[in-house]
């Protein structure tokens, strides 16, 4: 009686992934290695499930059950580590290619030299469940090792009350949480502490809640400004004076364009180059100017602050003023400009 209920949510699991990659898919704008690491989320819980649903009517897969579950770790892993260190980590790199290669030449060793169909869970025959107890023990403590790291980058890059940082360090840590869970679920399952159809509910609730975790995540992120090429990941060679990375740090970890008296000297100054060259730079990476990019932040931020509704008792003028503009009708201007409609009323609309 279970296994059907169990089939029918991994089949609504699957329908709610479809509709979230297609989401992803129109308004995730940037950067693009970001957008296909979590891409790679949710494609990867779909096959899953589609695996899973496989397995009811034909049987177990190996291929099928498990090589999904570890592209969405790695996926994760990846994402996190672009997302918060503005590159792809090599360690997290080789991991994850090691993890993969690993799991592929075992799958294939054991299906070619020892002639054992792909339908026979590993795990349960002890003649090799100590060795796959090994590896995923490894690969666990190596797992923790990372998220723990990504915890602590994230606890302390963002302890300020920037509207922007509370936002990203909620979302963030609630999804390292959510897939951290994964692993021991899979380990712990392997150790035989309870049974399949346990493990398969467990494993439904973590991809409901990645899922959803994914589908409201803060509307900043789709339009986030690191510029980050695949060809950047890797560089090991610094091309420029200062890179994009460098700049974003200030500019907006860092908050300058909330200084009511920013200007392009200043910033220039903070980057150690003329004004020239950075006003170059501003229009090569963002096609835009330094007085345009400084509102826009500041337009950004204001909305997030409002819509975050911790300052609710904040007047115009007062949000004004904290989000970096030097009066009302300033904000007034640039609203208009880079949001379209009145501050007022987005202000009244989350009051309601």
């Amino acid at each position: 009686m279970l296994y059907p209920i169990i089939e029918h949510l991994f089949s609504a699991i699957l329908f709610l992934a479809i509709i979230i990659f297609f989401e992803l898919w129109v308004q995730f704008r940037r950067p693009v290695v970001l957008k296909v690491w979590l891409m790679g989320i949710v494609f990867s819980i779909g096959f899953s499930c589609a695996g899973n649903i496989y397995s009811f009517h034909y049987g177990y897969n190996r291929w099928l059950i498990e090589i999904p579950m570890t592209i969405m770790s790695i996926s994760a892993l990846s994402f996190y580590s672009f997302l918060f260190n503005h590159h792809l980590k090599r360690f997290v790199l080789w991991f994850g290619t090691a993890v993969i290669f690993v799991q592929i030449f075992v799958y294939l060793f054991y299906y070619y030299i020892y002639n054992i169909d792909s339908g026979v869970n590993l795990v349960e025959n002890p003649k090799y469940k100590l060795f796959n107890i090994t590896l995923r023990s490894l690969a666990f403590l190596v797992f923790v090792f990372l998220t723990f790291d990504l915890y602590s980058k994230i606890r302390n890059k963002y302890q300020s009350d920037n509207a922007y940082f509370k936002m990203t360090r909620r979302w963030s840590i609630f999804g390292i949480l959510a897939f951290s869970v994964i692993f021991p679920n899979k380990l712990f399952k392997t150790l035989g502490l309870y049974n399949t159809s346990t493990s398969m509910v467990i494993t439904i609730i973590i991809y409901l809640i990645i899922l959803l975790y994914i589908l409201f995540r803060p509307r900043f992120i789709n339009r986030t400004n690191l510029k980050i090429s695949l060809s950047q990941a890797f560089n090991k060679i610094e091309q420029q004076q200062f890179s994009v990375d460098d700049f974003e740090s200030h500019f907006y970890n860092e908050a300058f364009y909330r200084n009511r008296n920013a200007s392009l000297e200043d910033f220039g100054k903070i980057m150690k180059v003329s004004p020239e060259q950075l006003n170059k730079f501003i229009y090569q990476n963002y096609t835009s100017n330094f007085s345009d990019l400084v509102n826009k932040a500041r337009v950004e931020y204001f909305v997030n602050v409002v819509n975050d509704g911790k300052h609710s008792n904040f007047t115009i003028e007062s949000l004004a003023l904290l989000s970096g503009f030097g009066s009302r009708q300033s904000l007034y201007k640039q609203f208009k400009k880079f949001h379209g409609g009145n501050p007022s009323d987005l202000l009244n609309s989350t009051l309601r």
